[in-house]
């Protein structure tokens, strides 16, 4: 994998860590633009449409949904995005304990979303 998009990705995490939200929002959709537009990316390419997926579904999870939580659990253990597999479920089970809970409720999506190995456009 290219060091620029594991740098990238990096970024993302730290956005979200710091709880820099306005930030990462607008990363997110830099990001995404970015990897709708490289058209050599072969099989990163869903990768890394996977990880800004569930990262924008990790933003919007409704507070309190556990069927949303089992849902979104099952969904990254099946993503092809497994290097950040990891990263994903520990901010999961964070969120669970409640110790990052990021715009839940502001965001007015709470629905549950599942995943679609065939992403052609990024959900918001």
């Amino acid at each position: 994998m290219p060091i620029w998009l594991n740098a990238r990705a990096m970024l993302l995490r730290t956005y979200y860590e710091q709880e820099e939200y306005d930030a990462l929002f607008a990363f997110l959709d830099s990001f995404e633009a970015f990897v709708r537009r490289q058209k050599g990316m072969g099989y990163h390419r869903s990768h890394y449409q996977a990880l800004l997926l569930f990262t924008r579904r990790l933003l919007h999870l409704p507070e309190g949904d556990k069927d949303c939580r089992v849902q979104f659990k099952a969904d990254i253990q099946v993503a092809p995005a497994k290097e950040e597999c990891g990263w994903l479920l520990s901010k999961l089970y964070a969120i669970r304990s409640g110790h990052l809970l990021a715009l839940t409720a502001s965001t007015g999506n709470d629905k549950c979303r599942a995943y679609s190995p065939d992403i052609h456009r990024l959900g918001r």
